[in-house]
């Protein structure tokens, strides 16, 4: 006996099709609300992190060599400390050239020689333009204080000389901090391609380690070898390269381990804290209470010494700035690592 099947019928046939509804597009008023609160926030964030250490940079201990009679570096010494308490760190030193042998080793950032002659003044253009500017208006001063003042040792300013120089082409150091947002936002970009457009540990390590060492070529070949803002050598192309493997590889570790939520962490930490905390233009000493320390222990801040130290001064102080580098660029590759090891298939998918 054959099964009969009944036709559907219009009615059926029209349910069994029938299509979910559909769902409303539009957001609903509180979240809403919430997001333009936290787009605000953004905002203030971006405000706070930029224009807050500009309006507060100010000379906060920063090393100062004075040489020349002990009478004279004390009554210098106090009236430093009475004009800007807390400025300026005085170092007494025997002579003009032990002034420039502190300068050269970067224990200090200018000098103030006090001669029978006038005040001579000895700066680092090359460690810091605005420091510069700033210890050749302290050396015109107190030269005008001594002067003045009863019994003085020393009559007035007679010579200001530069000790080290900034970039051929860059006489003022106005170039220097310039080069490095290009750096810092090379980085990002190189980090957030590799996590989210490169799949593959071993191709996203191709990509980290060639663009790197490319970026640190174009950084040395454009800022250095056309347009004189460092010294191009391979030096800045090994500072240059590690300085953008720092962050990118730190990206894609954060990004391996943890998904998006890493890079949603890391991008903002480096652009919005690392970046206006890296002292490209003025230094360390410049900068607030308690933050110099936070902006050279991030990548950005780093690089600034690091290319500092080796475009101007021969290496030295490079240290501490490239094992902050190599720190940040070695933890960014281990979790890539760790991150395969514990989850080998996210790292398929993403």
């Amino acid at each position: 006996m054959t099964e009969r099947t009944l036709p559907l019928t219009v009615e059926d046939e029209s349910a069994t099709r029938q299509s979910p509804p559909a769902q409303d597009p539009s957001t609903g008023l509180p979240r809403a609300a919430v997001i333009g609160v936290a787009l605000s926030a953004v905002v203030a964030l971006l405000l706070l992190a930029f224009v807050w250490p500009a309006v507060r940079t100010a000379p906060r201990n920063v090393p100062l060599a004075v040489a020349g009679p002990s009478a004279a570096v004390q009554q210098v010494s106090a009236a430093l400390a009475k004009a800007q308490p807390g400025a300026f760190q005085v170092v007494p030193v025997a002579d003009a050239a032990a002034a420039r042998a502190a300068i050269l080793d970067r224990d200090v950032l200018g000098a103030l020689v006090l001669g029978q002659k006038g005040v001579t003044v000895l700066t680092a253009p090359g460690a810091s333009a605005a420091v510069a500017s700033l210890i050749t208006e302290v050396g015109r001063a107190v030269g005008t204080q001594l002067a003045t003042a009863q019994g003085a040792v020393v009559p007035a300013v007679s010579t200001t000389e530069v000790v080290v120089a900034a970039g051929s082409g860059d006489p003022y150091g106005a170039g220097f901090p310039s080069l490095v947002l290009p750096l810092v936002i090379a980085s990002l970009l190189t980090g957030i391609v590799a996590a989210f457009v490169v799949s593959g540990v071993a191709a996203r390590l191709v990509t980290l380690l060639v663009s790197s060492v490319l970026a640190g070529c174009w950084a040395s070949l454009i800022a250095g070898t056309w347009l004189g803002v460092v010294a191009g050598s391979w030096a800045v192309v090994g500072v240059a390269a590690l300085g953008v493997l720092s962050v990118s590889a730190a990206i894609v570790g954060a990004h391996t381990l943890i998904g998006r939520i890493g890079v949603a962490v890391v991008v903002p930490v480096i652009l919005l804290v690392g970046n206006p905390l890296s002292a490209a233009a003025s230094a360390p000493q410049m900068l607030p209470d308690g933050w110099s320390a936070l902006g050279q222990a991030l990548p950005p801040g780093a690089t600034v010494q690091a290319l500092r130290s080796v475009a101007f001064f021969d290496g030295t102080g490079a240290g501490w700035p490239v094992a902050v580098l190599a720190i940040w660029a070695a933890a960014g590759l281990v979790l890539v690592l760790v991150g395969l090891a514990r989850r080998p298939s996210r790292v398929k998918r993403s």
